[in-house]
């Protein structure tokens, strides 16, 4: 999150939960200036779907070099 002073980054020094709401303590590395930052909880994240990935073959194609 960009800084409301100077536009730098600004990081995160603490973190409070409040139920459905996060309260976060940001500070800018550049200017030192410190907010606060609330933030709703969604209450249905969405997550990253894994996928199945087949296991190579690690003999596929190597005996055929080998031998020709």
């Amino acid at each position: 999150m960009k800084c409301p002073k100077c536009g730098g980054r600004g990081r995160v020094t603490g973190t409070l939960n409040f139920g459905t709401t996060v309260q976060r303590y940001r500070r800018c590395p550049i200017c030192d200036h410190r907010w606060k930052t609330w933030e709703e909880k969604d209450p249905a994240a969405v997550r990253a779907k894994k996928s199945v990935r087949k296991e190579p073959d690690l003999f596929s194609g190597k005996q055929e070099k080998a031998k020709g």
